[in-house]
């Protein structure tokens, strides 16, 4: 999360804001990069021993402003990959409003 730093700092650039605000401030950092690099941390951030024997495909829809975007987080074989678009075969979707979605990752939801 280059630009935006840390969960920490992600928390507490969002904390307080509207959900106008934060939509606002995510466009103007580009709203695919910021999301690219959230799911790129998650990825990054996968504890293979947490998750020994499992393989999954989830799938999110993070709605903004601009519209949907869909990322793909796949587990298997002791690794997680972050991909954009729709999951083929997803155990699970999730799909949230965008400034839902960040305080869901920084735990203020």
């Amino acid at each position: 999360m280059a630009d935006i730093g840390s969960r920490e700092e992600l928390a507490a650039m969002i904390e307080g804001k509207s959900d106008d605000e934060i939509n606002a401030g995510v466009a103007d950092l580009g709203t695919v990069k910021v999301l690219g690099e959230i799911f790129e941390y998650m990825a990054g951030r996968f504890q293979p021993e947490r998750a020994s024997g499992q393989s999954a495909v989830i799938g999110w829809d993070i709605t903004s402003p601009d519209g949907t975007h869909s990322y793909t987080l796949s587990v298997a074989d002791g690794s997680c990959t972050a991909t954009q678009g729709k999951a083929d075969s997803a155990r699970v979707t999730l799909g949230m409003a965008l400034p839902d979605f960040l305080r869901f990752l920084t735990g203020q939801l």
